[in-house]
């Protein structure tokens, strides 16, 4: 019995859209049928590991689908916004002396201006 599976589009199409397509995978021999030798047991493995193999390429193929028809979903590629340095310590020491020298000359003038 074939299940259904999701599959991208074949060669030829561009469009990176998903589409339901029937299973034409064979079904998995069983485990514990047939002769029973060693032979059935490296044959499942080999089905095994070339059942693997397929699924992963299958799902590489849906995640690269998925990547180009929705972009927004990696929004953790994004380069990080660039990060401002913060203002150096002296810079604000240096304020801080103009601001309180401009404060003095001021109270010193306004002085000046009233003892006249």
């Amino acid at each position: 019995m074939s299940e259904p599976r999701i599959s991208t589009l074949r060669s030829g199409h561009s469009t990176g859209h998903l589409r339901l397509v029937e299973s034409s995978r064979p079904e998995p021999a069983p485990r514990n049928g047939g002769i029973g030798g060693r032979g059935d047991v490296a044959l499942v493995a080999r089905f095994d590991h070339d059942q693997l193999s397929r699924d992963f390429a299958e799902i590489e193929q849906a995640s690269a689908a998925l990547r180009r028809a929705v972009p927004a979903l990696e929004a953790w590629t994004r380069p990080p916004a660039a990060a401002t340095r913060p203002l150096s310590v002296w810079v604000l020491i240096a304020v801080l002396w103009f601001l309180s020298a401009l404060t003095t000359a001021g109270t010193l003038a306004a002085l000046a201006s009233v003892l006249k």
